[in-house]
């Protein structure tokens, strides 16, 4: 796990696979100072053996950028859930506010009760 950090543009090739790994003290991140083009990339979640991220959780995959393509990752438009290990992420492109991330974010869950 870790940030790879580059000091331009990132433009992921038509086809290709964004591996990000997550653990609890956090997530691989992309962090650059360009655009990011995705051109519809997969993206694939893996976290760590044995880890289940918590409700609530929210993970940054990238940052920085200065814009980004129409194209989200493959299946992927904003709000879309991406299966994380069995447990539901959901992807949150936030290209409006500084600096523009990519995050996943496990959702709280709801408690109810049957009586």
């Amino acid at each position: 796990m870790g940030t790879l950090t580059v000091s331009n543009s990132v433009t992921f090739a038509a086809g290709s696979t964004n591996q990000v790994d997550i653990q609890s003290g956090g997530s691989d991140k992309l962090s650059l100072t360009g655009a990011l083009q995705l051109n519809g990339a997969t993206l694939q979640v893996v976290p760590s053996a044995g880890f289940t991220p918590a409700p609530g959780a929210v993970y940054t995959i990238a940052t920085g950028f200065t814009g980004l393509d129409t194209n989200c990752f493959a299946g992927l438009p904003e709000g879309a859930v991406v299966n994380a290990g069995g447990t539901k992420l959901t992807i949150h492109y936030n290209t409006t506010a500084s600096p523009k991330t990519i995050t996943l974010k496990r959702n709280a869950g709801t408690l109810f009760r049957i009586n």
